[in-house]
């Protein structure tokens, strides 16, 4: 008993480690390649723009994105498929859907 715990315990501790191994590699990767940019400063931006033109700016995006919306809820659609205005099976279908009934009729019925 005592050796089985002990096994137990040497595999769990190394799944442990090689979990804080991976997580140090990924930490250690991730510095190495982070590069980071040179952001614009948001200040500078949005004061080189006139309160006017800022409404007009703010209007003219969210009137984009209400367009965009709209776009996409209009080729959405919940109530038909498809797959129905074909009702065309191809016979590899057909062949799957004959071999899954047979296999299904072939399984022994519980009687009631």
């Amino acid at each position: 008993m005592k050796d089985a715990l002990f096994i137990s315990w040497v595999g769990m501790s190394l799944v442990f480690v090689g979990l804080l191994a991976l997580w140090g590699m990924m930490a250690v990767v991730v510095k190495l390649t982070n590069i980071k940019k040179a952001a614009p400063a948001a200040s500078e931006s949005i004061s080189s723009i006139p309160d006017k033109d800022l409404g007009l700016e703010c209007k003219r995006k969210a009137a984009a994105a209400a367009v965009t919306a709209a776009m996409v809820l209009m080729n959405t659609s919940f109530a038909t498929s498809p797959h129905r205005e074909k009702e065309v099976i191809s016979p590899w279908q057909a062949a799957y859907r004959t071999r899954q009934n047979s296999f299904n009729n072939s399984l022994p019925r519980r009687k009631d």
